[in-house]
This record gives structure tokens, C-alpha cells and sequence, in this order.
């Protein structure tokens, strides 16, 4: 379990793991940059799965490095205190992309994407 602090941005948590302040990387789902189309809203999103002082579950993936490329932040699947993945949420509201291809589940986040895509859902996929 794990606490939030706030969202740094549409993918990335401040959270407190055991007392110890930690950023998390979602291992399941990218977001653009603030800066760039989509990501604010997809920001505000995560803000919303994930809540100040909300407890969450992180779940690691034995198929993954655990570290972002830039080995700056721990990755994990995120789920909500009801169980919603936080990952596959964003992805399949057409705020995120899938991530991580070679971590499991690709298949379930990818057809999320293109669901979201072939639908036009979401920031990244409206016309």
C-alpha cells in the first residue's frame, strides 16, 4: 500500500511507501509531457484515480527493470483503492498510451489503446 501525495504529472505519483516519500512511474501507461498536448488533462486524471492522501495498491512486474529509462522514478502498476487499474484507466480513456511491451498484460493495455483510438476517446485520440 501506498499513499499519495500529489501527481507530479499524467504518469508519474508522489506517493509515501512505508513513511519513505518515493516517486512512482506508472509501468502500464505514458503521458504526454505537461507541456505538451494531453498532458495536463491527463494530469488532472490522475489526480482524480489517484487523490491527495488516497491509498493505493502498486503492484511490480517481474517482466520489468523496475526503473523508468531514466532510472529517475520506481515503476508500478497502480490500482485504486476499489481495485481500478490506474494504468489500464488512462490508456483506455484516451489519456495515456501503453507502455512497457515487454511487461504483462501488453495485450489487454494495446487493445485499450486501440479502442480508445478507433473511437476517437480521450485528448490523444479526438479529431
Amino acid at each position: 500500500m501506498a499513499i499519495v501525495n500529489r501527481a507530479i504529472d499524467g504518469d508519474t505519483l508522489d506517493v509515501a511507501i512505508d513513511g519513505v516519500r518515493t516517486p512512482v512511474g506508472l509501468l502500464g501507461a505514458v503521458a504526454p509531457p505537461l507541456n505538451q498536448p494531453c498532458g495536463a488533462e491527463a494530469a488532472a486524471r490522475l489526480s482524480e484515480l489517484a487523490p491527495a492522501a488516497a491509498s493505493i495498491s502498486l503492484a511490480a512486474d517481474p517482466a520489468s527493470t523496475g526503473l523508468d529509462p531514466r532510472r529517475r522514478v520506481v515503476l508500478y502498476y497502480a490500482f485504486a483503492s476499489d481495485g481500478t487499474s490506474i494504468d489500464e484507466a488512462l490508456v483506455a480513456e484516451g489519456l495515456a498510451h501503453a507502455a512497457n511491451p515487454s511487461a504483462s498484460n501488453t495485450e489487454t493495455r494495446t487493445a485499450l489503446e486501440a479502442d480508445a483510438q478507433a473511437n476517437g476517446r480521450g485528448c490523444l485520440w479526438a479529431s
